[in-house]
């Protein structure tokens, strides 16, 4: 089965009103804040690990959104969100890297990580923890470099380096899937980085 991330973007742009979100969310800062949700009703198919599990000592994500899916919104996106269902004793600090870049492709083909990463640039580094982590509810960070969303579809890779053979169950962290038409999320997951990892590639399909 395809599954794709349930996400929200936070736009900033000063041409752009106010839209009043899916969460219900009005946000309001000095210039003006727009928030995408993918999918726009935040269908619930189906729970993974994914984006920020830690069940492996490494992990990899990445998920396509078409201009469509992202209500064919543009601008300088400054959050990232993931929707969270449930979390059940979920590793006191998990390290994150969120990469992005666009492409005019509408669906993924099975790449190595470096592959699919070429050309991205990265948005944030830092700790997803358990103070984040409440169950029904958006994950959100605020990228430490706002990504320009001009044009074309958009790509996202999260990285998680917790190192070893990770420090959670596979259900600590249960975050919200849906159902694309395509192949528009692919995964990646070892325990030894060095070793097999770079090398190691799946989509879901």
């Amino acid at each position: 089965m395809n599954i794709g991330l349930s996400t929200t973007l936070k736009y900033k742009s000063v041409f752009r009103t106010l839209w009043l979100v899916a969460s219900c969310t009005l946000l309001m800062h000095t210039v003006t804040a727009q928030v995408v949700t993918a999918p726009s009703s935040n269908t619930n198919d189906t729970s993974t690990h994914k984006p920020y599990g830690c069940f492996y000592g490494y992990e990899r994500t990445h998920a396509l959104y078409t201009l469509s899916d992202l209500s064919n919104t543009t601008g300088y996106i400054t959050h990232v969100g993931f929707y969270l269902n449930s979390v059940n004793n979920p590793a006191v600090s998990t390290p994150v890297v969120i990469k992005m870049k666009t492409t005019s492709n509408s669906s993924i083909t099975a790449a190595t990580y470096d592959d699919a990463t070429s050309g991205a640039t990265t948005v944030y580094t830092g700790n997803i923890t358990p103070a984040m982590l409440v169950a029904n509810s958006w994950v959100t960070v605020q990228l430490t470099i706002p990504f320009n969303y001009a044009s074309n579809n958009l790509e996202v890779f999260v990285e998680t380096n917790y190192g070893s053979d990770g420090d959670e169950d596979n259900n600590a962290k249960e975050f919200r899937h849906s159902t694309p038409s395509g192949n528009q999320c692919e995964f990646w997951q070892d325990d030894c980085l060095t070793q097999r990892f770079p090398w190691f590639t799946h989509v879901s399909g």
